[in-house]
């Protein structure tokens, strides 16, 4: 059993309490691990939970604080494992406010949430971080200019809480809601304690954790078994981490988890760590061509999440018609925010890297608008990602090693899967989840585009050059519309997919915010699209009603359905 220890406790007493009196969970002394990250957070992210301890009643509630107990007795100091941000921000508040006060009492028990006798309470291991915060808590002088750019992180920190803190015009309250500002703090004996802890937290909030836990470990280990490769490897590891910093850090344990799909099958984000450790950090060369496969491959994946790829990451003698299409929708990926599409958008790119013949090949193209389908589908239905995800990895798993032939198997049972999946989707919940979702304004323009696009062409023919998109009920000018006698009342319909279709530029422009019968006939009926020239026909009199909000909604319905249809199509013929 574990000799972990839990409690929820405020800030002060977790600083400045006697062990005896808080079941052991009290931290007098405090060190941020040498590999462990840099101080990240952003100005927002300070001003954020500033603003949060400002703004809420004493004994507020600031999550979670993970800490391994040191092994030196009364010499020794906790490691911090997860809440190094919020500590070292809370610090700088405490300093900041030890600064503004004429308090004695104030300073004083600023100083016992600071310092232990003469020691700091918080120390950084890493020598260069520890150095400027050291003298940025001691107020001690140094020069600005000779600080590199971790160090000016943490100073830039605490600029921006002196600054909030020159604003607020209740001090000794404020530092009241400080002091009462509470956690559950987790205490475990020793490393392994805390990696048992992560396997068994099924918590986002603590998924960067776990990857600061696989950086320590292959960097102490690294320290241990060969010193010279140290600060090669440290490098490595923090320009990729830093890369994704830049973007969105989540991004970075995304990536670490989905790297592991394509290497070991599906995992769970709590036995990740577990996972490298055990299959990993074995040997130095293990560790070695681990740490270059990731920095290799996170370029790759960072740019399918930013939609930043060019022909040359895939082949260069990829068809241009097929390779213009894929950058669209690997943008529209991204709009609907399921995570678990990057993995197998990752496996298929590795198994192209394998294989070159599979991006000259249409199945690329396919396969991409293939999952698209999926993911849509799935994204305004019920299901839930955790039903596909293993899945995902199950394809991912060694994919980069399949033969195309065995990789063509792979992927129309994959295929099977996914529609086996997608037939549980109801299509009269999916067609009015999707049709009142759309919004012109906020889902992305190129994405109602792009679907209109495969709605217009689902019956065949051509289709307009120079598309834009047409709003049927003007956006604004209802002058020629007389049949709408509420016009507050449908501007908020207006944006929606059921009021919108695509039309040439010219033709789009010379009908502008005409009535229906006018844009038809000069508009709609010179358009390629067929179910454009039928526009006027089959919606005519529902949208010249006197409600006729009720023509946007259904003829959203009708859109929506439509999709369904096609896409549960493509993923069928995929699976053949």
């Amino acid at each position: 059993m574990s000799n972990r220890k839990a409690k929820n406790i405020t800030y002060k007493d977790f600083l400045t309490s006697d062990l005896l009196e808080n079941e052991g969970i009290s931290s007098l002394k405090l060190k941020i691990p040498e590999f462990q990250r840099n101080y990240v957070w952003k100005n927002d992210n300070i001003i954020e939970f500033f603003n949060s301890i400002e703004d809420n009643e004493p004994g507020y509630y600031s999550g979670s604080i993970v800490i391994v107990a040191n092994e030196d007795g009364s010499s020794g100091r906790d490691k911090i494992v997860d809440g190094q941000q919020r500590l070292v921000t809370l610090s700088f508040i405490s300093k900041a406010i030890y600064d503004s006060v004429s308090n004695d009492e104030m300073k004083e028990d600023i100083k016992k949430i600071l310092f232990q006798g003469q020691n700091l309470k918080i120390i950084f291991q890493r020598e260069g971080l520890q150095s400027i915060y050291e003298k940025v808590i001691r107020g001690e002088v140094f020069d600005e200019k000779t600080l590199n750019k971790s160090q000016k992180k943490l100073l830039t920190g605490f600029n921006i809480i002196k600054k909030e803190i020159s604003e607020i015009d209740d001090l000794e309250s404020f530092f009241n809601k400080l002091e009462l500002l509470e956690f559950v703090v987790i205490k475990c004996p020793d490393d392994n304690d805390a990696y048992q802890l992560f396997e068994g937290l099924n918590s986002t909030g603590l998924s960067l954790s776990a990857i600061e836990l696989t950086k320590n470990s292959i960097l102490g280990f690294v320290k241990k078994e060969d010193q010279t490769k140290l600060v090669e490897i440290n490098q490595k590891w923090e320009a990729m981490e830093k890369s994704f910093e830049m973007e969105n850090p989540v991004f970075f344990s995304k990536f670490i988890r989905h790297h592991w799909f394509f290497e070991g099958g599906y995992v769970s984000n709590s036995r990740l760590f577990k996972e490298i450790k055990e299959k990993k950090i074995i040997n130095m060369t293990t560790v070695g061509k681990y740490i270059n496969e990731l920095v290799e491959d996170s370029r790759v994946y960072l740019n399918f999440r930013l939609s930043n790829l060019n022909k040359r990451d895939f082949n260069e003698h990829m068809d241009d018609r097929v390779y213009q299409k894929i950058p669209i929708i690997i943008n529209h990926f991204g709009l609907l925010k399921l995570d678990q599409i990057y993995s197998v958008l990752f496996a298929l790119y590795k198994q192209g890297k394998f294989t070159e013949r599979y991006f000259l090949r249409d199945s690329y193209f396919n396969h991409i608008e293939g999952l698209w389908a999926f993911i849509f589908l799935v994204n305004h239905s019920k299901i839930s990602p955790s039903s596909f995800e293993r899945k995902f990895a199950s394809l991912c798993k060694d994919i980069g090693e399949l033969q195309y032939s065995e990789f063509k198997i792979r992927m129309k049972d994959f295929f099977k899967d996914l529609h086996n999946i997608v037939l549980s989707v109801d299509k009269k919940d999916f067609s009015k989840k999707m049709s009142e979702s759309l919004n012109n304004n906020e889902s992305g323009s190129g994405l109602i585009r792009y679907l209109l696009r495969e709605y217009l062409l689902s019956t065949g023919g051509g289709e307009d050059p120079d598309q834009t998109t047409e709003h049927i009920i003007p956006k604004s000018n209802f002058s020629n519309w007389s049949n709408i006698n509420n016009p507050d009342a449908v501007k908020g319909f207006v944006e929606k997919l059921g009021n919108l279709t695509l039309l040439n530029k010219t033709l789009n422009e010379s009908i502008e915010d005409k009535a229906f019968a006018y844009k038809n006939e000069n508009g709609y009926a010179k358009s390629s699209f067929v179910l454009n020239n039928k526009l006027f026909d089959d919606w005519g009199d529902k949208f010249n009603s006197e409600d006729p909000k009720v023509a946007i909604v259904e003829r959203g319905m009708k859109i929506s359905e439509i999709i369904y249809d096609l896409y549960i199509g493509k993923i069928e013929a995929l699976s053949k």
